[in-house]
C-alpha cells in the first residue's frame, strides 16, 4: 500500500512508563529493594564497574538512577521511582532542589509491583527531608 509503513522492530514501541518526575513530584523508593545495586555484593550480577559508570552518567547528566523494579509495569499506570540507594548516596542538584521544595514522594512496591505513596517530604530544620504522612 502506498504511504503505509510496515512496522518493524525499529518502529514498534513499548508503551512508555512514566519517569520518576510526574504529577508535580519526584517519586523515590521508600526503601532499598532486596536486589538494589547499592547493596553489598553483586545481587544484580552486573559486570565490574557498571554501577560506578551508571552513577557517573547520572551525575554528569544531573539526573538519577531509577529503581530497576520500577522500569516496566504491565499495566502502564504505574511509573518509575528513583532508586533509594542512589538517592541516599548521590544527591544530584535536581534531587536536592526537589527535596528542599518538599517535592519528593516516597513510594513503595507492594506485592503486585505498583508503587503507592507512603508519605510526602517536607524539609526539616536542617534542610534534610523527612517523611510526612
Amino acid at each position: 500500500m502506498p504511504g503505509s509503513r510496515r512496522r518493524t522492530w525499529k518502529t514498534r514501541r513499548k508503551p512508555k512508563v512514566p519517569g520518576p518526575y510526574r504529577d508535580g513530584l519526584v517519586h523515590v523508593q521508600a526503601r532499598m529493594c532486596d536486589t538494589c545495586i547499592f547493596r553489598p555484593g553483586n545481587k544484580m550480577d552486573l559486570r565490574d564497574g557498571r554501577v560506578e559508570q551508571m552513577v557517573r552518567d547520572a551525575a554528569r547528566n544531573q539526573s538519577c538512577i531509577p529503581c530497576h523494579q520500577t522500569l516496566e509495569f504491565s499495566d502502564g499506570a504505574a511509573g518509575q521511582s528513583v532508586c533509594r540507594g542512589f538517592f541516599d548516596r548521590h544527591p544530584t542538584a535536581p534531587l536536592q532542589i526537589a527535596e528542599r521544595m518538599g517535592l519528593i514522594e516516597f513510594t513503595d512496591l507492594p506485592s503486585h509491583l505498583a508503587p503507592r505513596p507512603v508519605g510526602r517530604v517536607s524539609a526539616g530544620a536542617n534542610g534534610r527531608a523527612r517523611n510526612r504522612k
